[in-house]
């Protein structure tokens, strides 16, 4: 209780960086008791561990719905988790001030205030933050492979009896033989039934009972073609054959009235073609085989020849000689039923997975508490980070650096390179404050205040997103063509974001072993673009967040300014989070949330739920679980592919365009002014160079501060009114070769 009530008092005292990373603790904390939660609950209510197991069942159109939904959230959670984890990892790669002056001191230099992997390198800060900084940056990794299939949602599939049978069956006193229905002969290409063909006889009693709803051919071929619903057994009535026509495959009764019986799911990795019997009356052989017709059986293609529908089968030789067939046209259709209930689709859950999630969520809130023990040591010589640049600043400020203390007008891309730039080296008489000033009377646009790397960075992640996309959309939109489906916005749109199409699991086969292995290796196939796409935002974030710290800087030689810091004091101001003002920070992280849902919809598992329909049986409404039809493929949304690639190109181009702007600058009364500032960026070296004000100066770090050339000549951030921008020439030369300047910054 008393340590309750401290830390209630002390909340109003905390710095903002105090209270954002307690936040960052507190949503970990929330995330982990939610999935913690629902694997407790899980537990009890299967009374045990399963390792996949029905979360929710509804009807397949409000599920479609539901799944929707959760995908939004679980990718709401992921992006919140991940910027939480970001901005940790962000402040353990900041440098102390010492780590900076022991770089500075061997020629060496750190970043600050963005993202950085250059700091992790060699020992230039603690090892220990390094080990911490692994363990949150890791744990990320299962995070975007597991965390969208911990949820998934499946689809019904059900095996079923489809028998053809004349149009005076009502009158044949002969039984009707099942026994060769189980050997599978009458489709080569399924020549292994599933099971028993089930019980004809009562089939047939049931027939003639009119115990089966008539439908028309129309209500027949809505009924049947849908996937989203358990079938029960239908009987085609044909309008052109009669017993004496002799057409049956019955081996030994051609003149029966059953035509054939046959199975909907002959072979366990092929559901998606349950609905290929329909489409069975082409003109080829080809049109038995589902997998090979040229025009997948949809609604759309079979409604318009409703009138004329056609149903085929056929008997063959082992070798797959056809030597029997029958096609026939379909007068009405006797159905035993469909059943939309909640047994039909479902949103199921991955144990294995959550646990993972839980376990990833577990470690980052461990780096997070250790990440504020650190910070709680500030102000006692601990650990003093110079997380921003404004950090940076008042602590050069407040402690100038001897090491950069003649290097006035220095940028970060000559510290980066190690020698000027081939621009300011071609001339050797020309090399110092001449060059160095010739390029200060130029405005820059943004994208020169970041360096090629970051660039190549970016464009390398997004564009190889954008490829692997793009190569994905194009196959899907290839296959679909290939099935005679229209390809247009408005059909994609029709398709649904990330909803199950059968013809949109073609480019896949179901994994063969069926088992629970299958569902972990189709999650990571699916997810794995999740994984690239977390590179492109962390390159994002970083690039954009070098951009704006360039601009703030640069708007320090326009007017006067506060600074702003972790822990404001006097006159300065509180950082934003961390160097990224809300305008960019937030947009961008509901940018990441949107476009990892898109990208979570455009490839995404797909399970079935498989299950047998037996006439006669009395439980589940004559369904019984059929684990053989149980299946993990990957499908995928074309419209979702369609807008990751949108929304993704968009970000790009936004980038690209926020960079054309001009950095802040002043305006020139003579030609040989500066007009604005050399871009320190993140480079503590440079940054460095441009805190050196005058010794009367006291506590200037507390103060609005301008940067130009003070009235001890030195160029520095200063409170003082009087500034010149003027230059002299060769004064950096001069200095170089007094040795006052080191000459590796010189030399090519």
């Amino acid at each position: 209780m008393r340590r309750s009530r401290s830390f209630i008092n002390a909340w109003p005292v905390l710095s903002k960086r105090d209270k954002v990373i307690i936040g960052c603790i507190l949503v970990i904390i929330l995330i982990i008791l939610l999935n913690t939660s629902l694997l407790i609950w899980v537990l009890i209510r299967d009374n045990g561990f399963k390792a996949l197991g029905d979360l929710y069942t509804r009807d397949c159109d409000q599920m479609k719905t539901i799944d929707t939904v959760v995908h939004l959230i679980v990718n709401i959670c992921s992006s919140v988790a991940i910027a939480a984890s970001n901005y940790c990892a962000q402040l353990l790669v900041a440098p102390t001030r010492a780590e900076v002056t022991q770089a500075h001191e061997r020629g060496d230099w750190l970043e600050i205030g963005a993202p950085s992997f250059r700091n992790l390198l060699g020992r230039r800060i603690n090892g220990k933050r390094k080990l911490i900084w692994s363990a949150l940056m890791l744990s990320s990794i299962p995070l975007h492979l597991f965390w969208n299939s911990v949820l998934f949602s499946t689809i019904p599939v059900t095996d079923y009896e489809i028998a053809l049978v004349s149009r005076d069956f009502r009158t044949d006193l002969q039984p009707w033989n099942e026994t060769w229905i189980t050997r599978g002969q009458h489709r080569s290409t399924y020549d292994q039934a599933v099971g028993e063909a089930g019980n004809t006889q009562l089939l047939r009693r049931m027939l003639l009972g009119n115990r089966f709803e008539h439908l028309s051919k129309q209500e027949c071929i809505e009924r049947y073609i849908s996937l989203d619903v358990r079938h029960k057994d239908v009987v085609l009535v044909a309008s052109n054959a009669s017993m004496s026509d002799g057409l049956s495959l019955v081996p030994t009764n051609k003149n029966s009235s059953l035509l054939y019986l046959s199975s909907s799911l002959l072979v366990q990795s092929k559901w998606m073609w349950a609905t290929g019997w329909l489409c069975s009356g082409g003109d080829d052989t080809t049109s038995l085989v589902p997998e090979k017709r040229q025009s997948w059986c949809s609604r759309e293609h079979l409604l318009p020849q409703a009138e004329t529908w056609t149903v085929k089968n056929y008997r063959t030789l082992p070798d797959g000689k056809i030597i029997r067939d029958v096609a026939v046209q379909v007068d009405y259709c006797l159905s035993a039923g469909a059943e939309e209930t909640q047994a039909g689709c479902a949103i199921r859950y991955s144990s294995v997975m959550l646990l993972a999630v839980i376990a990833c969520n577990c470690i980052k809130l461990a780096c997070m508490w250790l990440v504020w023990k650190l910070n709680s040591g500030r102000g006692q010589g601990i650990y003093e980070p110079l997380v921003t640049q404004g950090d940076a600043i008042a602590s050069f400020l407040s402690s100038q650096d001897k090491t950069t203390k003649e290097m006035p007008l220095v940028e970060a891309s000559d510290l980066t390179n190690r020698v000027l730039s081939s621009s300011m080296a071609a001339d050797e008489r020309n090399m110092g404050m001449v060059s160095t000033s010739s390029r200060l009377r130029h405005p820059v646009r943004w994208f020169r205040s970041i360096s090629v790397t970051h660039w190549i960075a970016i464009f390398v992640s997004y564009l190889l997103i954008l490829v692997l996309l793009s190569i994905s959309l194009a196959l899907a939109l290839r296959q679909l063509v290939v099935y005679d489906q229209s390809v247009d916005l408005g059909s994609l749109w029709r398709m649904g974001i990330g909803e199950v199409q059968p013809y949109s699991i073609s480019l896949t086969e179901a994994w063969g072993a069926m088992s629970e292995k299958a569902f972990y290796g189709t999650a990571l196939l699916a997810n794995g673009s999740q994984l690239l796409l977390s590179f492109g935002w962390y390159f994002a974030n970083s690039l954009l967040t070098r951009i704006v710290i360039n601009r703030h800087w640069s708007q320090f030689i326009t007017k006067r300014r506060a600074l702003r810091v972790s822990t404001p004091a006097g006159g300065q101001r509180s950082t934003y989070f961390l160097s990224l003002p809300y305008r960019y920070s937030v947009p961008l992280l509901m940018a990441s949330a949107i476009v990892h849902w898109l990208l979570s919809r455009s490839l995404f598992v797909v399970q079935t739920t498989g299950f047998s329909y037996r006439l006669g049986q009395n439980t589940d409404n004559g369904f019984v679980r059929a684990n053989q039809f149980d299946g993990s493929v990957v499908g995928y949304s074309g419209i979702a592919m369609v807008l990751s690639v949108a929304t993704l190109s968009a970000l790009l181009i936004g980038l690209l365009a926020l960079s054309t702007r001009k950095l802040p600058c002043r305006e020139a009364s003579t030609e040989d002014e500066v007009i604005r500032m050399p871009l320190a960026g993140t480079c503590s070296m440079a940054i460095s160079s441009a805190c050196h004000p005058s010794d009367v100066e006291t506590d200037v770090y507390l103060l609005p501060l301008q940067w130009g050339k003070n009235e001890l000549d030195r160029w520095s951030f200063t409170s003082q009114n009087r500034l010149s921008y003027q230059v002299e020439a060769g004064l950096n030369r001069e200095r170089s070769q007094e040795g006052l300047i080191p000459r590796w910054l010189f030399q090519e």
